[in-house]
């Protein structure tokens, strides 16, 4: 996220009336700029992360600049004192008048988030052609390369609210139990259809992700609304980097540029991303890029819907013998409804035990039913990532 020009002149005006929030206590000097944060173990940390990761955006990134930085970490990433803004519920921000990074404390992951951006700090004037929400896009592909283990989250996070706010997320889900003897092939097959939406429910015109900048402090947007085009940015940017590299989308930047335009055309991008115009043709490109990766995220952080599948399907079962017959021979698949992909075989439904106790304890054996129980999560919290300012 990037705090914008007119947001930047209000807060350097801010300065005098002293309205400004106070940096952090401990300050520490990194070889590529200065960290401040409330405890020097944490700076000592994010120092760290900030002199690996700026080097290799660069040499990930044509067309980029070196800057000098600081990064604060803070409990709410905040310019001002006693002032809730449109980033407050964001992980970070790009202040670019003050060339300085925000990050929250409490960030699932800050090595991701700083990444983030490091990238929309690099950029250079280039890349000033890329429309709407795409610069955002671009700050989670190259975030999601650098940081590989924050990848799968991400990616669920980014894809699921896309998906959500086009129609819902329909998925498939196939059940098995083996009923005979090893030799034999005779198991008891069901499968449910249902469809995931996020909470709250929105729906938005994808192709907008061309046209608003989702990721300024100045967007009225809800948070919502902004998850969902991060979603189609993150999309688009992803399948272009994968069929031409990053070199490929800066070129079509220059091109524009060259050409006197003030942005890429929308339809130029499309189809570098090989996704059709239409909002089916966007559509099917959401669902054809939620694989096995993105599936197992999706049920590791909100098992809700499978638990209630598989409880359905095993209540007969265990009234006719006893709780926990069939739990651990039980096999389960998931996909997305119509997709072409095998999907995700779920290796053990060890995880699901806690949630199966708590739904359903005639399902599942006495010694597992004391397993603490799971935090609800509404699926729409799988999008809380950066956002630009």
């Amino acid at each position: 996220m990037k705090f914008s020009a007119p947001a930047i002149a209000l807060a350097l005006a801010g300065i005098a009336s002293g309205c400004l929030v106070a940096p952090p206590r401990q300050e520490l000097a990194a070889r590529e700029g200065r960290v401040r944060a409330e405890r020097t173990d944490r700076a000592q940390a994010v120092a760290e992360a900030l002199d690996e990761l700026l080097p290799r955006v660069l040499e990930t990134l044509p067309g980029t600049r070196h800057p000098r930085l600081e990064v604060w970490v803070q409990d709410v990433p905040a310019l001002y004192a006693f002032q809730k803004s449109a980033y407050s519920d964001a992980d970070g921000f790009y202040a670019e008048g003050m060339q300085r990074i925000h990050l929250r404390e409490g960030s699932e992951h800050l090595a991701r988030t700083l990444a983030h951006e490091l990238v929309h700090a690099s950029l250079d004037d280039s890349w000033d052609t890329l429309p709407g929400t795409l610069e955002e896009g671009l700050c989670d592909v190259v975030s999601a390369q650098l940081v590989p283990d924050a990848a799968a989250r991400l990616s669920a996070g980014r894809l699921s609210s896309a998906a959500f706010a086009t129609g819902g997320l329909v998925i498939d889900v196939e059940l098995s139990l083996p009923t005979g003897t090893p030799d034999e092939i005779d198991d008891v097959r069901w499968s449910a259809r249902m469809r995931l939406d996020g909470e709250p429910r929105v729906r938005v015109d994808p192709l907008r992700a061309f046209d608003v900048q989702a990721g300024l402090s100045t967007s009225s947007l809800s948070s919502a609304e902004k998850r969902s085009y991060y979603g189609v940015a993150f999309l688009v940017v992803r399948r272009i980097v994968e069929r031409v590299g990053f070199e490929g989308l800066h070129e079509l930047c220059e091109q524009a540029s060259a050409d006197g335009l003030a942005v890429v055309p929308t339809e130029v991008l499309l189809d570098a991303a090989g996704i059709d115009r239409s909002q089916v043709g966007l559509r099917e490109a959401i669902e054809a890029s939620i694989g096995a990766r993105e599936l197992s995220e999706l049920v590791r952080a909100h098992p809700e819907f499978l638990v209630a599948t598989i409880a359905r399907f095993l209540g007969p079962i265990c009234q006719r013998t006893r709780p926990g017959a069939g739990l651990d021979e039980l096999r389960v698949r998931v996909r997305v409804a119509g997709s072409a992909d095998e999907g995700l075989l779920l290796p053990s439904l060890e995880s699901l035990r806690p949630r199966l106790a708590e739904a359903r304890p005639d399902l599942v054996l006495p010694e597992a039913a004391g397993v603490p129980g799971p935090v609800a999560v509404r699926p729409a919290a799988l999008a809380s990532a950066t956002e630009r300012r």
